[in-house]
């Protein structure tokens, strides 16, 4: 009976774990898409979680998966457990391809680590120089490559000429976008 209760609760934990990793997908495309920073910030939080839940699910998949028999070798205590379980059962059951075992990573990950690379390689330049005697100012801004760091000066009707360029050009984007639906 015991090994019937097992055997069912490897069956939901591996029916968790595909949908999990599903959401895992869904999330990761609606962050990208996402242009407001607030919701980016929520959208990030909920997907750092659904992250540490697929582990949590991949652990204890490890953990109870039966192990095959002839993998057991004689005069030892048990097994090591194994880090591949078998999903094809699952799969043929929610009728899912093999790619929805895929697990992708969050595209967020590479742009952190190139600003966090930026930052260290700086800090370490900077006290390199500071080691050396040199004087140079620690600039600890992320910045873009190519950009200055200096302001642009501009005169008031500068700006407002920007500014006015830019109005008309969004009032013409948002026009054509109408006419568009129009003629459909």
């Amino acid at each position: 009976q015991t090994q019937a209760s097992l055997s069912e609760a490897i069956q939901h934990w591996a029916a968790l774990y595909l949908k999990y990793l599903d959401i895992l997908r869904t999330l990761e495309s609606c962050y990208d898409g996402m242009v407001h920073p607030q919701k980016r910030i929520d959208i990030k939080i909920v997907l750092e979680l659904v992250m540490a839940r697929i582990l949590e699910l991949k652990q204890l998949l490890i953990k109870w998966n039966p192990v095959h028999p002839d993998l057991i070798a004689p005069g030892c205590e048990g097994p090591l457990p194994w880090e591949y379980v078998n999903f094809d059962d699952i799969l043929v059951d929610l009728k899912l391809p093999p790619k929805a075992l895929e697990v992708t990573i969050p595209r967020y990950f590479k742009e952190e680590l190139v600003d966090n690379h930026r930052t260290r390689d700086k800090l370490i330049l900077a006290l390199k120089a500071l080691k050396l005697g040199e004087n140079i100012s620690l600039d600890l801004e992320p910045t873009v490559e190519g950009e200055t760091t200096r302001m642009m000066e501009m005169t008031i009707e500068e700006a407002v000429g920007c500014l006015q360029r830019a109005e008309r050009g969004r009032q013409s984007i948002a026009r054509a976008k109408v006419l568009k639906n129009l003629a459909e």
